[in-house]
């Protein structure tokens, strides 16, 4: 239970790394973390898509996102998560709008979420609830090493999950969607460099210390990409792959 505790602790502030959503909705930056000072170890990889419209912007699923993938260590609780990332035009930054995980997650996430596009309960109802759970193996994200390359880092999610839930959110931040099946496959094109990203926020400090490696990306959706001329179902694009992540919250004295 204890590192069911630390891993949905850091889930739920990574979502700080992605903008400072909480200058946006505060209830994230406010709510008292209930394992400060906790470590996580894993392998990530972050990756912007740009997608040709549906039909019209907007129309079926989003056309500017990003996606975040997270490869937890043993020790740091073994999970594999997706994070879907959005882009929100009126407010010029892209959101969390959910998180996909392969193990139910301990009720520190719900708590750390609450407020956020992604989980909102209030008074014991659940008004939204975007983070989502599906079975092992249905996603697994893991780090290969392949002989005479770069590492490469994969994130394979064989099922559709959704759709998502809007309830109560601005029209801002369009309609809902499905996530669909998908495989991302991040491989290393240059030697990484060691960075170290911090977000203050109140009562505490997210830090997350890791290798950075410029990656291409193959983002491979079917149900988004298939029958688009010149696609062919799959898109390669410039992402990162975040190596060896150590991610820690300290709070503020």
């Amino acid at each position: 239970m204890k590192k069911k505790t630390i891993l949905g602790t850091l889930l739920a502030l990574s979502i700080a790394a992605t903008i400072t959503i909480a200058a946006v909705i505060p209830a994230l930056a406010s709510k008292p973390q209930s394992n400060p000072g906790s470590v996580a170890y894993s392998n990530e990889g972050w990756v912007c898509v740009q997608l040709p419209p549906p039909g019209g912007a907007m129309a079926g699923h989003p056309t500017n996102l990003k996606f975040w993938v997270h490869d937890y260590q043993k020790r740091s609780g073994g999970a594999d998560v997706l994070e879907i990332i959005i882009w929100v035009s009126a407010l010029n930054g892209y959101i969390t709008i959910a998180s996909i995980a392969d193990q139910v997650l301990p009720p520190e996430v719900k708590a750390s979420y609450n407020g956020t596009p992604v989980y909102l309960e209030i008074n014991g109802v659940v008004i939204r609830n975007n983070l989502k759970t599906v079975a092992d193996k249905e996603l697994d994200v893991w780090m290969e090493c392949a002989r005479g390359h770069d590492d490469v880092l994969k994130a394979n999610l064989t099922v559709p999950v959704g759709p998502l839930d809007f309830t109560g959110l601005p029209l801002i931040f369009g309609s809902t969607f499905t996530v669909p099946a998908m495989t991302l496959t991040f491989s290393g094109i240059a030697e990484g460099s060691r960075q170290t990203t911090t977000a203050n926020l109140p009562g505490f400090t997210w830090t997350q210390k890791s290798t950075r490696v410029p990656a291409f990306v193959i983002v491979d959706i079917p149900a988004w990409l298939n029958g688009i001329p010149g696609i062919s179902g799959k898109q390669t694009v410039v992402g990162d792959i975040n190596e060896n992540a150590v991610t820690s919250i300290t709070p503020l004295s």
